[in-house]
């Protein structure tokens, strides 16, 4: 595996949005998988590729999700247009960018397939293609979970979040 940490002249930002569904009777992220939470797991694999620069968007379930984080490193926000879709959530993480971020990597919360060792292999694939958008390839499907964006991709970005 390739090392892919960050440089110190980059920043590199997670956001996680979280879909409201509640079919298991309680929020996916809180499914325990090998006894931890799932949203625990998660945001361990982006602390693990981004550090401290990771942020969490909750809408539904803020409060119990955002109590579920009160040790973690990553911030939590909390996305008050929820019910508006995953486009709000995006708004709503990209929002809280840092000015000096290069680049953000978007993942869903409840995907328990994406590895750290998936992260990384995105974040590789974007700085050897600078200025480009970056996306996992699911069965022949692009898109979410993860996608990196360069910070000059922003308005791309913000046009697909609606902003």
């Amino acid at each position: 595996m390739e090392n892919t940490d960050i440089t110190a002249g980059s920043s590199l930002h997670h956001s996680f949005l979280r879909p409201a569904r509640r079919r298991l009777g309680q929020p996916k992220q809180l499914v325990r998988l090998d006894g931890r939470p799932l949203l625990h797991t998660m945001v361990s694999h982006a602390v693990a590729v981004a550090g401290h620069a990771v942020t969490v968007v909750v809408g539904a379930h803020a409060r119990e999700l955002a109590m579920l984080l009160k040790h973690s490193p990553a911030s939590v926000i909390v996305n008050r247009y929820w019910q508006e879709g995953i486009g709000a959530s995006i708004r709503c993480g990209i929002a809280a960018l840092p000015p000096a971020c290069d680049a953000v990597l978007v993942m869903l919360a409840d995907q328990v397939g994406v590895s750290s060792d998936d992260l990384r292999r995105l974040v590789s694939a974007w700085k050897r293609q600078d200025n480009s958008i970056i996306a996992g390839l699911y069965s022949g499907t692009v898109g979410v979970p993860a996608q990196s964006f360069h910070a000059g991709a922003s308005p791309i970005f913000r046009a697909c979040a609606g902003m």
